[in-house]
């Protein structure tokens, strides 16, 4: 038994430290994000940071989330404070969830 935790809080500890890692040294490439007025896209402000990435305001009325990995990094909050704040605007490229849920969003554009 206290093997096995022992192993569990290695894990813990190295997952803790890749992400910090990551905090410290990603990058975004914005040569690769949607600029404003490419076809097919809308602007959306930032709402809230949550761990996982973003809740958007779209012009629509609608909501969207923005996942971290469509950014191409594992989120934490400290990372997306960095990369984009409440408030910003993004260039997104939206789809809509008709089920009541939250629209998917995409940034990159070599996303599907």
């Amino acid at each position: 038994m206290r093997m096995k935790q022992y192993r569990r809080e290695a894990m813990h500890r190295q997952q803790a430290l890749a992400i910090e890692e990551e905090e410290r040294n990603f990058q975004l490439d914005q040569s690769k994000l949607y600029q404003k007025g490419d076809p097919g896209t809308v602007q959306g402000i930032v709402k809230e940071i949550i761990t996982v990435g973003y809740f958007m305001k779209l012009p629509d009325g609608r909501e969207g989330l923005l996942p971290c990995m469509e950014l191409g990094c594992t989120g934490g909050i400290p990372l997306l404070t960095r990369l984009f704040k409440v408030g910003d605007e993004i260039t997104v490229r939206q789809q809509k969830m008709y089920d009541g849920g939250k629209d998917k969003l995409f940034a990159k554009k070599d996303s599907t």
